[in-house]
């Protein structure tokens, strides 16, 4: 992937793949959550959606190739978007893939050009719990936009339970044009607003932990205290060659009460966008800088 900006986000249950290209733009991440709700992986549906467009200089898209592994043909087109972020909040649309689909391993997959995305479920199996995962890539030498977000929904019944949630490996690493993040979250389907999100964003490029945008936003039920956390995430991660990492963290541990029957479910989007300068932009720029050298040399001959 030399070259590529990446964005790569898997949750649930997860894995991911890091790559530490310095010339890269990525975001990797995987989770385990700790909730156990007597049915490991949920029973019900799951949501896979994706987006890759390319306008420059050559447009692709948006969805350009667009395949489902489940039926070995096209994804079908879906309305609204994927939103990525919390302070660049960013919108990703159209969408491709689909919506409260069986639980079986699955794949949709976007590419437009040098923009490519997919979303995944991966069946529990042999000891390995379900994982979801999200990806998504952006070629530097092009403009595009990729997203890609999973969701693993199932309901539970009332009851008090011990909630905790580890992030076993979460990276970003981003060119100087481009804008990337990810999105950790729980929904509870008694609230309008997510029962939380971790939001971890870059936009150029990273030269330590405190070019990180990151925010955690809870419901109060979960008695946790959001800035203490984000803080914690932030401290956690090394920089490197222009890439965060995070490994074996345990985002929270608390109790969580619930008090009838709800759907409730953990999900992870990732999203990335990269802009080439326009040719007027890179034009003027020369201009400026041959104007400059220019002016120095003017100065120095008068000086003699």
């Amino acid at each position: 992937m030399s070259g590529m900006r990446v964005t790569f986000a898997c949750i649930s249950l997860g894995f991911l793949l890091f790559n530490t290209t310095a010339t890269a733009s990525i975001v990797t991440a995987s989770s385990n959550s700790g909730l156990i709700v007597g049915v490991p992986s949920g029973v019900g549906t799951m949501d896979l959606t994706a987006h890759s467009d390319q306008t420059a200089p050559i447009p692709f898209g948006p969805n350009d190739k667009k395949s489902d592994s489940a039926t070995g043909g096209p994804a079908a087109p879906l309305r609204g978007s994927i939103g990525v972020g919390f302070i660049f909040r960013t919108q990703y649309a159209p969408l491709v893939g689909v919506l409260g689909a069986p639980k079986t391993t699955r794949t949709i997959t976007s590419i437009s050009g040098k923009a490519s995305s997919f979303a995944q479920f991966q069946a529990a199996g042999a000891g390995a719990p379900a994982e979801i995962r999200a990806f998504a890539s952006v070629d530097p030498a092009v403009t595009g936009t990729a997203a890609a977000e999973a969701i693993d929904p199932y309901g539970i019944n009332a009851g008090l339970y011990d909630y905790s949630f580890f992030i076993s490996e979460l990276s970003l690493g981003t060119t100087a044009t481009s804008l990337a993040g990810a999105n950790f979250f729980a929904i509870d389907s008694r609230f309008d607003e997510l029962l939380w999100r971790l939001d971890v964003e870059a936009t150029g490029l990273i030269d330590d932990n405190r070019d990180l945008l990151i925010a955690f936003v809870s419901n109060p039920i979960l008695n946790l205290n959001d800035d203490v956390i984000a803080a914690q995430v932030r401290n956690e991660f090394s920089v490197s060659n222009g890439s965060a990492l995070l490994e074996s963290f345990q985002l929270f541990k608390t109790l969580y009460p619930v008090d009838q029957s709800i759907l409730f479910g953990e999900g992870v989007d990732a999203g990335t966008k990269e802009a080439i300068p326009e040719p007027s932009s890179v034009t003027l720029l020369t201009a400026a800088m041959l104007g400059l050298c220019g002016y120095v040399l003017q100065r120095r001959r008068r000086a003699v």
